[in-house]
């Protein structure tokens, strides 16, 4: 099964919508089960596939870093296989998440034994 045939296959098991986008990025909307993700050509795009299918079927609690956190442990877990690119993206996706923690006057700052912490230490 290539990387796009499982993104189908996931996104019809669990009935989600999707609109294809022509841009490198994502969103997902949880309660009306829809996506909008690139196509998937790549190692990146399929992990960012399955990052936001993540946000619609896992689990999905506490603050907005928890969630993504959540999303990228859904990808990992339900991936055909989670390579070396699909690692570093996910590590650089949260870390733009930290980032913008530390920077912002007021924020929550997470833990060092935040899960978020421990993906962006994958590259």
């Amino acid at each position: 099964m290539t990387y796009a045939e499982h993104i189908e296959a996931l996104l019809a098991e669990h009935g989600i919508a999707v609109e294809w986008r022509d841009r490198a990025n994502g969103r997902a909307w949880r309660k009306p089960r829809r996506v909008a993700i690139p196509r998937v050509k790549t190692a990146i795009t399929y992990a960012l596939a399955l990052h936001e299918i993540g946000h619609v079927v896992g689990p999905q609690t506490g603050r907005r870093l928890d969630r993504e956190a959540q999303a990228w442990r859904w990808a990992e877990a339900n991936a055909i296989e989670w390579t070396e690119p699909m690692i570093r993206s996910a590590a650089r996706n949260i870390t733009t998440y930290l980032r913008w923690c530390e920077r912002r006057r007021g924020a929550w700052i997470p833990p060092a034994d935040h899960d978020a912490r421990r993906i962006a230490e994958w590259i």
